[in-house]
């Protein structure tokens, strides 16, 4: 992974944590949005093979475990924000490039 997509995703990260903070839930139990995202994740063809850790609070999803790419990191928070509900995405995830 390259230091300045590393730096990116980092800052990204900071500013989708701070946001998160003060978020609220758009009618959704954690739970539910949970679950929503990854039905989400699992049909979408750029996400459907990752296994990832999926935690919600408030509406502000984060991702953790390990991803191939910084690529995919990326397409699971894009897809997280086509669930309604979902306020903010992270992921937390180490790329194995």
């Amino acid at each position: 992974m390259e230091r300045a997509q590393r730096d990116r995703l980092e800052s990204k990260g900071r500013a989708v944590a701070a946001a998160g903070a003060q978020a609220t839930p758009a009618g959704a139990e954690d739970a539910a949005l949970a679950e929503a995202v990854r039905h989400e994740l699992a049909s979408d063809p750029m996400t459907s093979r990752l296994t990832l850790e999926i935690s919600v609070s408030d509406g502000f999803v984060r991702f953790s475990g390990s991803v191939p790419r910084l690529e995919d990191a990326e397409a699971a928070e894009e897809v997280a924000y086509r669930v309604p509900g979902v306020n903010a995405a992270v992921a937390d995830v180490t790329a194995a490039e």
